[in-house]
């Protein structure tokens, strides 16, 4: 949650519109229906890797109080798909965002195939297991980056070199999971 509240103080601080889900208001349905939307998206959560049948990859949210999800809140792989975004970028905070299956003739199955053919331009996802802390850091660092007129990449390599720079956060383990992908 700090990580998200974070997020959105330092869109708020330059004026820029944000919209926030927390706990039970995190659902499946709001993030379809609001995502659409927003040319950043933020989504800090649980993901669920199926690198056998990688279609059923997943993001978790909330369970909708009146169970009106099919699928209790876990958003599939190949569901993402049907989702119409603008995103200029869609961060994918959570563990593992980036890992899918190699198939030969299709290349990387994963969650993130579906939201670029969903229409988000640029992805940043994590490729190992994260802890919330550093990744909250590094977040803020990120963003504060983008919004003081850095590209997607340059905000994300001087985001890594702020961690690497700081003893508390300088083990790999905290920054270099996450990556970018798009065009």
């Amino acid at each position: 949650m700090k990580e998200v509240k974070g997020v959105a103080e330092l869109f708020t601080r330059h004026g820029l519109p944000a919209r926030v889900f927390f706990a039970e208001d995190a659902t499946e349905q709001n993030f379809k229906r609001e995502a659409p939307h927003y040319s950043v998206i933020h989504v800090a959560t649980h993901t669920v890797i199926d690198t056998k049948r990688p279609h059923l990859s997943s993001l978790i949210f909330a369970s909708p109080a009146d169970g009106s999800s099919e699928n209790g809140g876990v958003l599939l792989a190949g569901e993402t798909y049907a989702i119409n975004l603008r995103a200029d970028l869609l961060v994918l905070s959570s563990c593992e965002s980036g890992i899918g299956a190699l198939t030969l003739g299709e290349g990387m199955i994963a969650l993130t195939r579906g939201f670029l053919y969903a229409g988000a331009r640029n992805l940043v996802v994590s490729l190992w297991k994260v802890a919330d802390r550093p990744t909250s850091d590094f977040m803020q660092l990120f963003y504060a980056r983008l919004l003081n007129g850095e590209s997607f990449d340059a905000a994300l390599r001087e985001s890594k070199l702020g961690m690497l720079a700081n003893e508390a956060t300088a083990a790999p383990r905290n920054w270099a999971a996450f990556t970018l992908l798009g065009y």
